[in-house]
């Protein structure tokens, strides 16, 4: 069994992978955002988000469904920002 501190330890290990990855998807996303100004595209597509929490949510349970939506919505808020008729929370 696992310590408290060895848990500690896997968990920052995670988080900074996390981080690592938000960063990375971030860069990718503003590339995204700068392509769709380019092409006088929307830079909100609720539509694509909607496909992208449901190929991330495929196979969840309704509680893991519910967390990562929570979470991929903040995501993208923090990406490019709150849009018209979008709900912030």
């Amino acid at each position: 069994m696992s310590t408290l501190s060895e848990l500690r330890q896997e968990l920052d290990a995670v988080s900074l992978q996390i981080a690592d990855l938000l960063l990375k998807r971030r860069t990718l996303a503003e590339r995204v955002i700068a392509k769709k100004l380019e092409l006088q595209q929307d830079i909100w597509d609720p539509q694509r988000e909607h496909e992208l929490l449901s190929l991330i949510t495929a196979g969840c349970s309704i509680q893991e469904r519910e967390y990562l939506t929570e979470v991929f919505h903040t995501v993208f808020v923090c990406t490019r920002g709150p849009q018209q008729g979008e709900s912030t929370i």
